[in-house]
């Protein structure tokens, strides 16, 4: 057993090629930072290139899955600001300013344009944590216990599958709080529930417990309190039986189906399959058939010349 430990994600990874990596930050809910998504990202690329790992579990430490942003840091953080200009009406001999003044001063006001640039370095690191996980060639699996809010409930959508204990939920909030879906939250809501049903969710502000995510499909598996994550391993090591290069290239090419054409996934379909018909696995699959025996996968992936496998466009 290989274990890696960042001091905000952890790595554990078993003999029979199942990674284990949780987010830990338990004192708050496993809440996301610059330094945990960063680790998040070096992690699953890491996992991306081993080929001795077949399928990954991603997990919260304690209490929850991941209770999204760490607000608390983004309190501390400085506020884009400059100080409130005092305007002259061209109709009135009155002052017109945009801030109400102080004793020590015009009231500061958030500087949209320097806001955008800060904002947009911080939304490089959700965005690369999150593909680090959509393009990883392995199958990720969620295993979420507790709460999976804001941008924690987009790291859980962009895992493959995600088996929920009964009393978890899914929270899209950023109504509540004057604000809008972030982290490729409304990109797979709309994907995985269509337009009317993920802005209705968008907008209520209200959690979506694991009944209601197993009804609607967001959920693949829900057990009871405490379970989710013998149940997610149960199900990673009934997925790491199966021929691992077939299992990412599969994930890949329903990818790339959802931004394109009938006929360009048709092609891409085809591009895939001649990858994989000279595999080892592939041999053992028609073999296995031939003989009327179950296969035994395990092969290693074959060397793939750069540019021919497409990564996700999100």
């Amino acid at each position: 057993m290989e274990v890696v430990d960042h001091d905000q994600v952890t790595c554990t990874t078993s003999q029979d090629g199942i990674a284990v990596v949780t987010l830990n930050r338990p004192h708050a809910l496993n809440a996301l930072t610059l330094p945990l998504l960063h680790q998040l990202r070096a992690t699953m690329t890491s996992l991306h290139h081993n080929n001795q790992v077949r399928v990954v579990v991603l997990k919260g430490a304690g209490k929850g899955f991941c209770s999204g942003a760490d607000l608390k840091v983004q309190r501390a953080a400085p506020t884009p600001t400059t100080t409130a200009a005092t305007t002259i009406s061209s109709n009135s001999s009155s002052t017109d300013t945009t801030a109400t003044a102080t004793e020590s001063g015009p009231a500061p006001h958030y500087d949209i344009q320097a806001g955008y640039a800060t904002y947009d370095r911080v939304v490089q690191d959700f965005a690369g944590a999150i593909l680090s996980i959509v393009n990883c060639s392995k199958l990720v699996i969620a295993a979420i216990h507790g709460p999976a809010a804001g941008a924690g409930a987009s790291i859980a959508l962009a895992c493959d599958f995600r088996v929920m204990e009964e009393k978890s939920y899914l929270l899209q909030a950023f109504i509540n709080i004057a604000l809008v879906p972030d982290a490729g939250g409304s990109y797979f809501l709309t994907r995985q529930l269509g337009f009317t049903k993920a802005l209705e969710l968008c907008t209520s502000g209200k959690a979506i417990y694991a009944p209601t995510c197993l009804e609607l499909g967001l959920a693949n598996k829900m057990t009871a309190t405490g379970q989710a994550e013998a149940e997610a391993l149960a199900w990673a090591r009934e997925l790491a039986a199966k021929p691992m290069f077939a299992l990412g290239l599969t994930k890949n090419v329903l990818q790339f189906s959802l931004n394109h054409t009938l006929g360009e996934t048709i092609e891409y379909e085809a591009r895939l399959q001649q990858l994989c018909i000279p595999s080892t696995d592939a041999q053992e699959g028609r073999e296995a058939f031939v003989q009327k025996r179950k296969a035994k996968f395990g092969g290693q992936p074959p060397l793939v010349p750069r540019g021919l496998i497409q990564a996700a466009r999100l």
